[in-house]
């Protein structure tokens, strides 16, 4: 029993790290006026891919869940400028495009 409780352990710890060591952060351009940022956070495992985005305050700190988007085939739409980021005020407004062999939708 000890045994199957470590295996499940040791592998938990290896999905974990292997998830993390895949993970992708961008900062968008522009700011607010403000100052305020957008940080999107990208993963992929195998052929799928998601992208979160989060408004910081004030550009430091921690952010706030804005949208998250999945892409196909795991690619990644931030760091091919497949986006656009618009300000009204301190709300943003964030276009995340694909291709049509790569297409990208929102999740939520």
């Amino acid at each position: 029993m000890l045994t199957c409780a470590l295996c499940a352990s040791v592998w938990t710890i290896f999905a974990e790290g292997l998830l993390l060591s895949l993970t992708i952060t961008h900062v968008l351009n522009p700011p607010s006026p403000a100052g305020d940022r957008v940080v999107a956070v990208h993963y992929n495992f195998l052929l799928y891919g998601e992208t979160t985005a989060y408004v910081v305050p004030g550009g430091v700190g921690f952010g706030e869940y804005y949208a998250a988007f999945g892409c196909d085939d795991g690619v990644d739409p931030v760091a091919r400028d497949d986006y656009a980021l618009a300000w009204h005020g301190n709300q943003p407004e964030l276009l995340v495009t694909g291709t049509a062999a790569d297409p990208v939708w929102r999740i939520d």
